[in-house]
């Protein structure tokens, strides 16, 4: 009894350096697409300027398919009797995680010219705010995402791992949040 109680012990103990491990690498790999993203955007379509996901970030979306594919492929391989609902339930998981990130990130974008900002979202229908229709601009720290609050048109919302925003924010007929956040990550 006593040597079960210290197994026990023990593996409480792995548990909580795994846990700062995984939090360890989860803020180093935030931090790594987060500096990817503050750049500006080098993409200009005719007289426009884009905003859209980092090269980062999107390599960690392929990535995060491949891992994905992987655990699906060990699972086929090595999952018998009773482990195939449990696999099977890790892969959905998975990708359930990573197809919202997808459609996100390789999916949305946003254009400006000297008038209009150009929204194409595969959540909402494509909208053109006029830059008079700009009302204020904040950055909410737990969504991490700057918003353009405008009237009439809803809040165009940019994500902070999104590259090219300080040219947008220069722009605006308002004041904004500094770029970067000066905010710690979640």
């Amino acid at each position: 009894m006593n040597s079960n109680y210290l197994q026990l012990a023990a593996l409480e103990h792995g548990g909580h350096i795994e846990s700062a491990l995984i939090g360890i690498v989860v803020m180093a790999v935030l931090g790594f697409l987060m500096r990817g993203a503050q750049k500006e955007t080098l993409v200009v379509i005719g007289s426009r300027r884009k905003i859209e996901h980092s090269q980062r970030m999107r390599t960690f979306v392929i990535l995060g398919w491949v891992f994905t594919a992987g655990l699906a492929l060990l699972a086929a391989f090595t999952a018998r009797g009773g482990n195939v609902k449990p696999a099977v339930l890790v892969v959905a998981l998975f990708g359930a995680l990573f197809l919202p990130l997808h459609v996100e990130t390789f999916g949305a974008s946003i254009t400006w010219d000297e008038t209009n900002i150009y929204t194409r979202s595969p959540w909402r229908r494509r909208r053109t705010v006029p830059f008079t229709a700009v009302k204020s601009c904040d950055f909410s720290p737990v969504l991490q995402w700057y918003r353009i609050h405008t009237d009439g048109h809803g809040i165009v919302r940019l994500h902070a791992y999104m590259t090219g925003i300080p040219g947008l924010l220069r722009m605006l007929p308002c004041a904004s949040p500094p770029y970067p956040p000066n905010v710690p990550m979640p």
